[in-house]
């Protein structure tokens, strides 16, 4: 996780301090199913279960449903507030866009 944290930093870094040059890139459209394929194992549902298992183990059913419930939507808002401001958020702090592409080859 740290080495993930430096990695990220010393991209943000070395982006920041080359000189790029930058044309016009049209955004590359992923169909749902892909964009299911990448999020589902990014946002980590078996992670989750475990500990949800936990926390509602001897609750009843509708204390069980209220939890996934509000867990559900403050992901949602979360995952809302990445989509909408993380640009606006991440310029802020002066990392670079570029940062977050995916790297292929």
């Amino acid at each position: 996780m740290i080495g993930m944290g430096v990695s990220c930093l010393f991209d943000a870094y070395a982006a920041s301090a080359a000189e790029v040059v930058t044309t016009h890139v049209e955004p590359r459209w992923f169909p749902v199913s892909q964009v299911f394929t990448f999020l589902f194992p990014m946002l980590g549902p078996f992670k989750i279960i475990g500990p949800f298992a936990m926390v509602t183990k001897g609750a009843d059913p509708a204390l069980t449903r209220r939890i996934a419930l509000w867990a559900t939507l403050f992901s949602t808002v979360a995952l809302l507030v990445a989509a909408f401001l993380g640009e606006g958020i991440m310029s802020s702090f002066g990392i670079p866009l570029p940062v977050c592409r995916w790297r292929q080859g």
